[in-house]
């Protein structure tokens, strides 16, 4: 999963993670303690495109949001050697994936190790971050829909979401990531917001059913 967009945010070197500590619950009344982050840390079972840039790697331990100031979109891919590796945007073209490292060096010396990969180099773990139930049938176009359009490690602020008039939060203890929704929609608008964000990079985005999200939502 990318956000396309939201790279040009690679100019911006002090978007880093906000301090503020928030205490919410979801409906179910289980608390929920989260620091929100303007940096989307996407779990990533699968690469899409041929390239990618590796930031950093670490062996059986992950990095917060924090570490990657400047930047807005990162993909964590847990590796079947052990490794958790970072990356950062998905490219047909190893001269567009070159362009992106100059910026990305440019930003921090931290960076400066960052190359250029082929994403088949990478053995991920592959089992994907799911919706929280299986895909509806669509077999009533009056049935309420939404569309999931993005899972998360470290909670955002919804209004990240600039794509999406409303976007709802939730929160699953069993898998510990956050997923984000549009409102409730038909099926027709479903299918529309579906087509927009897969435009707008969200790749992994899907249907499903507002209903059975509704117990995880966050407050």
């Amino acid at each position: 999963m990318i956000f396309p967009k939201t790279l040009l945010l690679l100019f911006l070197a002090f978007l880093t993670t906000f301090p503020l500590m928030s205490s919410s619950q979801t409906d179910s009344g289980q608390p929920v303690v989260m620091s929100r982050t303007v940096i989307k840390v996407v779990p990533l079972p699968h690469f899409h495109k041929t390239y990618s840039i590796q930031i950093t790697a670490r062996k059986g331990t992950t990095l917060s949001p924090d570490y990657f100031e400047g930047l807005s979109t990162i993909l964590e891919g847990h590796c079947k050697d052990g490794w958790i590796r970072y990356f950062v945007g998905e490219y047909d073209s190893k001269t567009e994936a070159t362009d992106m490292l100059a910026l990305i060096k440019s930003i921090s010396p931290k960076y400066m190790d960052s190359f250029v990969i082929r994403t088949s180099d990478i053995q991920l773990n592959t089992s994907p971050v799911t919706p929280l139930d299986k895909v509806p049938n669509f077999d009533n176009i009056n049935k309420n829909y939404a569309v999931q359009i993005a899972t998360l490690r470290y909670p955002v602020f919804t209004s990240e979401f600039v794509e999406f008039p409303k976007v709802v939060e939730f929160y699953n203890p069993q898998d510990q990531t956050y997923r984000y929704t549009t409102k409730d929609l038909n099926l027709a608008e479903a299918q529309v917001e579906l087509k927009r964000a897969i435009e707008n990079g969200y790749l992994d985005a899907t249907i499903v059913n507002p209903e059975a999200y509704a117990p995880y939502r966050v407050e």
